[in-house]
C-alpha cells in the first residue's frame, strides 16, 4: 500500500487554484491538516485500526499508545471486555462504588482502566489510530493511503472557498460528500462479515 505526502497533496491543491503562493500554501496545509483529522474520525477506517496490539496491565491500568484515538475491542485473559457504558446497570454501579463484581473497562485521558480482572498481566488491544500532531509540509508518507487523494483535496478546496466566499462552495461540499461516500462504500467490502459462531463470511475478526 502506498501513503499520500502532504507536498504531493499542497502542489495538486495550488494548481487548481492556480495559485502558488507561499501564504497560500500555508493557509492550505492548514485546512488539510484540518481534513485529516475530520476524516480519520469519521469511523473505523481499516487503513486506521491497529489490530492485535499487545498491552501490558500495570495496575490495572493500560497505557494509550500514542496514537490512540478509540478501542475497537480489548480481550484480556480471553475475555472480550465492553466499556463500562455498555455493562448492565448492575455491573456499572458496582464499578463506580469500587466493587470488583463488574467486569469492564472505562477509557480515561491517559490510559485505560480495567475492572475485575485485577491479575491480569497482558491485554491485546485493537483501537482506532488518530493523528499526533499536524503534519507539516514534506515528503514524508501520512497515514492515509493514496486513495484519500481525492476526497482530502475536496474538503481543503471546500475550506478555500468558504474562506474566500467563493459561490463554488456547494459544488465543492457536495464532491466531498459524493468522495467521502464512495470511501466508506470501499472500506465496508474490506471488512469482516459476521455469520455466526466466530465464522465470518468474508475477512476476519482480528
Amino acid at each position: 500500500m502506498t501513503y499520500l505526502t502532504t507536498d504531493e497533496l499542497l502542489d495538486n491543491i495550488l494548481s487548481r487554484l492556480n495559485d502558488n503562493s507561499s501564504a497560500m500554501r500555508a493557509k492550505c496545509l492548514v485546512w488539510l491538516n484540518e481534513a485529516m483529522r475530520s476524516i480519520i474520525r469519521e469511523r473505523n477506517w481499516e487503513f486506521s485500526t491497529v489490530k492485535g496490539s499487545p498491552a501490558a496491565v500495570v495496575n490495572n491500568t493500560v497505557t494509550m499508545p500514542n496514537n490512540f484515538l478509540d478501542v475497537e475491542y480489548l480481550i484480556v485473559d480471553s475475555y472480550f471486555l465492553k466499556p463500562v457504558n455498555a455493562l448492565s446497570e448492575e455491573a456499572a454501579f458496582a464499578i463506580d462504588n469500587g466493587q470488583s463484581s463488574g467486569i469492564g473497562y472505562k477509557v480515561n485521558p491517559t490510559d485505560i482502566t480495567l475492572h475485575g480482572l485485577s491479575d491480569a498481566a497482558t491485554a491485546t488491544l485493537c483501537y482506532r489510530a488518530g493523528l499526533i500532531a499536524d503534519y507539516t509540509d514534506s515528503a514524508a508518507a501520512t497515514i492515509f493511503p493514496t486513495e484519500f487523494r481525492e476526497v482530502l483535496i475536496q474538503f481543503t478546496m471546500m475550506k478555500y472557498y468558504e474562506f474566500d466566499a467563493d459561490e463554488r462552495l456547494s459544488i465543492a461540499v457536495q464532491a466531498y460528500g459524493d468522495e467521502l461516500k464512495r470511501l466508506k462504500r470501499m472500506d465496508n467490502r474490506r471488512k469482516a462479515v459476521p455469520y455466526g459462531n466466530n465464522r465470518y463470511l468474508r475477512g476476519s475478526a482480528v
